[in-house]
């Protein structure tokens, strides 16, 4: 599904701890895919601030 349908328009607002929201994603999700990415991120990452989208897009590919 798109953004679109739901209204959702991305904001530039900054992820403070990427690696706690990853972990939180996980566990109400059941989505293992949010693992991938912790475990592919490097100790920069985990430490620096990001938006969702440069997060996903990152890990994602």
């Amino acid at each position: 599904m798109e953004a679109s349908m739901f209204n959702i328009k991305p904001t530039k607002q900054r992820i403070v701890h990427p690696e706690s929201l990853l972990l939180m994603l996980q566990a109400l999700t059941g989505d293992r895919r949010y693992l991938k990415i912790l475990n592919s991120m490097t100790e920069e990452d985990k430490k620096g601030e990001m938006t969702m989208c440069e997060l996903l897009d990152k890990y994602e590919k």
